[in-house]
């Protein structure tokens, strides 16, 4: 079921701006995140406290891409659900007066989908890809109203982004071309085996900038 976190926002979010054509309909959208979200929330309580892994495509780690649920994706799981279900509570009323609803809420379906790929993927590319994807659908939901503050704290918001990225990207790149594995547990293993750990050392400081600039530290 670990694919589901992933693959029930990202569907709703590609869904609902194609049906937004029927206005006098708008409530269907908050209603269908709204049930988007419970379920979500239900599935990431039954899962908490389990561990297991998903081999998309079947293909072994560290060659394919695998979802990793364990205590702490486990946790971050239902803290990223449970703030999601409440937020849709909330956006049910404080939005019902907006236009473009069917837009507004697949771009937070899609912020969702990334949210969920970063905490169970077990690839650090695919951490960065998903990472991607959660803050463009943000930079949006910030400037959604379109008035002058909003543009200009989405633009704010959209460069210092761009910057986190560039230093994340250049941080993979140094350390696959250190451990030549993308994957977080073979990295986990192979990162000791290093002669020189200078690159992994360098890899780390970029990571901590990148993600430092993306999660607001200052």
């Amino acid at each position: 079921m670990l694919p589901l976190f992933v693959a029930v926002p990202l569907g709703v979010g590609f869904l609902l701006p194609l049906i937004e054509e029927f206005r006098e309909r708008t409530r269907i959208f908050a209603i269908t995140v709204f049930l988007e979200t419970g379920l979500l929330l239900a599935l990431s309580l039954v899962k908490f406290g389990e561990k297991s892994i998903y081999r998309l495509g079947g293909w072994p780690p560290p060659l394919g891409i695998n979802y990793v649920l364990d205590g702490l994706s486990a946790l971050v799981l239902v803290v990223i659900s449970g703030i999601a279900f409440v937020t849709t509570l909330f956006a049910m009323t404080y939005m019902s007066n907006y236009e473009n609803l069917g837009k507004f809420y697949g771009l937070f379906s899609l912020m969702l989908a990334g949210m969920y790929g970063v905490a169970l993927t077990g690839d650090v590319f695919n951490m960065y890809v998903y990472l991607e994807v959660a803050a463009i659908s943000s930079y949006a939901l910030v400037g959604f109203n379109r008035g002058p503050e909003e543009i200009e704290a989405s633009f704010k918001y959209l460069v210092m982004g761009a910057v986190g990225s560039v230093f994340i990207l250049l941080g993979i790149a140094m350390l696959y071309g250190s451990v030549g594995s993308l994957n977080i547990a073979d990295i986990s293993v192979r990162v000791s085996e290093v002669a020189d750990q200078s690159f992994i050392l360098l890899s780390t400081a970029l990571f901590i900038v990148g993600f430092g600039l993306k999660a607001a530290f200052v």
